[in-house]
């Protein structure tokens, strides 16, 4: 079950990727100007598209995290309490084949404030990006009036486009990292976990960050849940797993208790 969901939600970052790739195409382009005034105040048509996309995959990114959150309690339940388990309910509604949920709005379950807070993150992530891809273009533009050939300029714009190609992967598996540990805490709260672990993957590419927090504990009521709640960093790959201290009460010790010697998150980000 853990598997196919996190395969569906590959392949839903991959189709994101797909459109945000289409869009920038669209998006990037020598606009055809002929005063500085006219370079100065061009916008694109295609103005909003990128929020659009973006808006539109962490809805579903959010409930693939509440889903995989739902599974996660309930293999806790089965592991160490039967009796729980033939009364849990799940905090959203899941597919008959009990595999993946739906995903239809009148369905499945979304905290209206957390999904308030995912949509204003993305229009003001997209709407930074888009300003500053207008800039540039109209950068390269202002070259063009002041004589360079237009075959240079289409070159820049073509490096442009590829930059921002690689932007966008950098956002999307950035974003998907937020909204997914996110819709799993939705879950973990409203299932009653009272403490989560952060579990890393370990290997060559794993930041200072999350590599000192691997394994850690930390209460769902702490404070320092926000700071610590991944993404720590871009293309962060952590996430938060679910944590009975009545089922599991030899994780809940000073030792793990312990963040003080954690890495710092690298200068400028907030994880909120």
């Amino acid at each position: 079950m853990h598997r196919r969901m996190m395969r569906d939600l590959m392949q839903r970052e991959k189709e994101t990727l797909k459109r945000l790739k289409i869009a920038l195409t669209a998006f990037i382009h020598l606009p055809v100007v002929f005063t500085h005034e006219q370079v100065v105040s061009w916008y694109p048509a295609q103005a909003g598209t990128l929020g659009k996309i973006l808006k539109l995959y962490i809805h579903d990114t959010f409930g693939y995290g509440q889903a995989h959150g739902d599974v996660l309690v309930r293999d806790l339940h089965r592991r160490f309490d039967k009796r729980m388990l033939a009364s849990w309910q799940p905090s959203i509604r899941l597919a008959e084949d009990d595999e993946l949920p739906y995903w239809q709005e009148d369905t499945w379950f979304k905290p209206e404030r957390a999904i308030k807070a995912l949509e204003a993150r993305e229009l003001v992530l997209a709407g930074s990006w888009e300003s500053d891809i207008i800039t540039a273009v109209k950068q390269v533009a202002i070259q063009v009036l002041h004589g360079m050939p237009r075959k240079d300029a289409q070159a820049q714009i073509q490096d442009l486009l590829q930059k921002n190609i690689n932007r966008a992967s950098l956002i999307v598996t950035t974003e998907t990292t937020y909204a997914y540990n996110r819709g799993r805490l939705s879950s973990f709260k409203a299932n009653q976990v009272d403490y989560v672990r952060f579990s890393a993957i370990m290997d060559a590419r794993t930041s200072p960050q999350c590599r000192s927090r691997n394994g850690l504990v930390l209460s769902m009521d702490s404070p320092e849940l926000g700071a610590n709640t991944p993404p720590l960093h871009g293309r962060c790959r952590s996430v938060l797993t679910p944590i009975y201290s009545a089922y599991q009460p030899e994780l809940i010790t000073p030792q793990l208790l312990d963040w003080s010697t954690v890495k710092p998150l690298p200068k400028g980000w907030r994880t909120a």
